[in-house]
């Protein structure tokens, strides 16, 4: 998560110093991140002698912050470069929806939809990479491992999307938290974010409510069921788990 002193809060989407890329003394975030290597970004950014430098600028967001609404998304592209973030839908009462989490090194794509059918808030402090997308769109047509990635990650979003929605048609309570924090678990291992059964939380109650749909009442007993048996644990925005039990609870063995 960022420092406070990290995000500049003036205007609705605030900036950092990080644009552009860096010299050997001051590299970019790019050249030192963490999850560059098992994300899109490492074929997007990776260009052949041919290709020219894609242009980006470093961003940040407040917790909470919007980043944009239903229908605004517009021609953005942009990846997650830390802290995490949350896709949802508002129904007309009011009621909200999560889709899914973004985590570092997950891919917003605005320019190859017509509109974003989701809402999109920063769950934590985060910072972001923003790229031109006439350039994106130019790099995955012209490059054949980058129109493979992006294929891949285009399939990825609705399999995760269906699999979502039948959970939620057919599990339990127990069940449906458990899936979505073994899910959470995969995708954060994959890019080397789980350290010794456990890996930064900072999901509330209200998030894995409206990522089940279940009241935070009944996702408060679930989790106190879990500690008491042994399951999982939360402490000050860490999660702790035994992965065997977690599995057997979400019927993933």
């Amino acid at each position: 998560m960022l420092s406070s002193a990290a995000v500049i809060q003036a205007g609705d989407r605030p900036v950092t110093a990080l644009r552009g890329v860096g010299s050997s003394e001051n590299p970019s975030p790019c050249e030192t991140c963490s999850v560059r290597k098992e994300s899109f970004c490492n074929v997007l950014i990776r260009s052949s002698v041919q290709s020219p430098t894609l242009t980006q600028c470093h961003e940040t967001a407040a917790r909470r912050k919007m980043l944009f609404e239903t229908e605004a998304l517009g021609e953005r592209v942009f990846a997650i470069c830390n802290g995490w973030a949350f896709r949802f839908r508002r129904f007309e009462d009011g009621r909200r929806y999560i889709l899914n989490f973004l985590i570092a090194g997950d891919f917003v794509f605005g320019a190859f939809s017509d509109y974003p059918a989701f809402s999109l808030q920063a769950l934590t402090d985060i910072r972001f990479c923003e790229f031109v997308h006439t350039e994106v769109k130019t790099r995955i047509l012209e490059e054949p491992r980058a129109y493979d990635a992006w294929i891949e990650a285009r399939i990825a979003e609705p399999a995760e999307l269906a699999a979502t929605a039948a959970s939620l048609a057919h599990s339990n309570a127990a069940e449906r938290i458990a899936q979505l924090i073994l899910h959470l678990r995969d995708r954060l291992e994959r890019r080397g974010m789980v350290q010794n059964e456990s890996f930064a939380f900072p999901l509330r109650q209200s998030h894995i409510a409206d990522a089940t749909g279940l009241t935070p009442v009944h996702v408060s007993r679930t989790i106190g069921a879990f500690r008491k048996d042994g399951v999982l644990a939360l402490d000050d925005g860490k999660l702790t788990f035994n992965l065997a039990k977690l599995r057997r609870v979400g019927n993933r063995r």
